[in-house]
């Protein structure tokens, strides 16, 4: 009898120490972290939205730029080659860092001016790369501008009102 139980207590030790390195592997899954996924842009093409509230409505002017000034090292600059609507981008880029990103977009009858700071997500590709961000808070000095009459920005916000604005953007730039 006493053998039976001395295999008994055995069997018993044996399926305990079973379970308990069974469950500290699963601990150790559980304590794995779960990848986040990586950012991705808001748009497929070079785009820059700002969206403001004036008088109680959200209003969003949006433009392409497509003509990149881009020197890793300095300031980062996209701008529209389209005079009649013109827009663009420009930051002083600090990878991993809140960087100063000022956008502007003159459209709809409006010219708007965005700056923030804020981090901007990167897309690395083989040649060309795209920067991002989405959504960012800030504010913009909005102004009246003729529509279809081709003008810098700078020239249609000297009367302008501040509002709180958020920037989207994703334009590309060559990696070297």
């Amino acid at each position: 009898m006493s053998t039976r139980r001395t295999t008994i207590g055995v069997v018993a030790v044996i399926s305990a120490l079973l379970l308990t390195s069974c469950s500290s592997d699963q601990s150790a899954e559980d304590s794995t972290p779960t990848p986040v996924p990586s950012p991705t842009p808001a748009f497929t093409e070079p785009t820059v939205s700002i969206t403001y509230m004036k008088d109680g409505e959200a209003h969003e002017v949006v433009g392409h730029p497509t003509k990149p000034l881009c020197d890793w090292d300095r300031y980062i600059t996209v701008i529209a080659e389209d005079l009649l609507v013109p827009s663009g981008v420009t930051t002083q880029y600090d990878e991993g860092a809140e960087s100063s990103i000022a956008a502007w977009v003159g459209d709809d009858g409006v010219a708007a001016k965005f700056q923030s700071r804020g981090e901007i997500s990167i897309e690395r590709g083989e040649e060309t790369s795209v920067l991002f961000v989405t959504e960012l808070e800030g504010y913009a000095d909005i102004a009246p501008r003729e529509v279809g009459v081709p003008a810098s920005i700078n020239t249609v916000t000297g009367e302008y009102e501040r509002v709180d604005a958020t920037l989207t953007f994703a334009v590309t730039c060559p990696n070297e």
